[in-house]
């Protein structure tokens, strides 16, 4: 896909909005299905804010945009507390059970959600600030909603993943979530918080070791907040035999 500087904001009914959303962030663009291409991707850094409902509350007043009419519309949660659970063994009624046991106690104004995976038939029960998710429904009261680390999951299903063995690094600043792929079926996923370049490797390759993966053969994939340049990436290319480095997993909100 391409940015495009000449989408016509004036109708937008043949556009999907995309809206990305964190604890520290909000950020949001706007793809043209016609011409394949989409705008700029408009950052809101949130860090600090007393408020998070009331700060998106503000950027949505200072934005007329985004009350436009979209053809569609698709928001990302971005929650590193989180857990899975396959949907033969999923309950409503027991999600905040499922979240208590396998993450602990929800933080001040959280509430625990949850949103299953068609592709692979699994829910995510994670937590979130409730007055913001409510804030969202009522602004986009037709959006679809996804959980960050599902849609990541999602995303490398479907494009087809037919690589025996990988694991995958999607990578923010000081936090990456792993996601580990063996015999061509999603094993698991985790998120971890680092401090070092040494941190982040400790991680990718325990992923390695701990599902038995041969680092000559087994191909590593990262994206994100990630460069070939890192001292991260030259540290793990001492280790893993090929790594592939690349941005364009920051696309998959558009």
């Amino acid at each position: 896909m391409a940015t495009g500087s000449n989408i016509d904001f004036t109708d937008c009914s043949n556009y999907r909005l995309s809206v990305f959303l964190a604890k520290d962030g909000f950020s949001f663009a706007v793809f043209d299905h016609e011409k394949r291409i989409y705008s700029e991707v408009f950052n809101f850094n949130l860090h600090g804010a007393d408020s998070l409902s009331c700060a998106v509350t503000e950027i949505a007043k200072a934005h007329p945009l985004l009350s436009k009419g979209f053809l569609s519309c698709k928001i990302v949660i971005r929650s590193e507390k989180y857990t899975f659970v396959p949907a033969e063994f999923f309950s409503a009624d027991n999600a905040a059970d499922f979240y208590k046991l396998n993450v602990g106690k929800l933080g001040d104004d959280e509430s625990v959600f949850f949103l299953s995976s068609d592709v692979t038939d699994i829910f995510t029960v994670f937590s979130f600030d409730k007055s913001t998710v409510d804030l969202l429904e009522t602004l986009f009261p037709d959006a679809d909603f996804a959980v960050d680390i599902s849609d990541f999951i999602d995303c490398i299903c479907e494009e087809g993943f037919k690589l025996g063995n990988a694991v995958y690094a999607n990578v923010y600043k000081n936090i990456v979530d792993i996601v580990v792929f063996k015999n061509n079926r999603f094993v698991t996923a985790n998120t971890f918080g680092f401090r070092t370049a040494d941190d982040m490797v400790y991680f990718l390759l325990r992923a390695f070791n701990v599902f038995n993966m041969d680092r000559n053969t087994t191909p590593l994939f990262l994206y994100g907040n990630i460069a070939s340049d890192y001292p991260s990436v030259k540290q793990l290319s001492a280790f893993v035999n090929y790594i592939s480095v690349s941005d364009e997993n920051n696309k998959r909100y558009i």
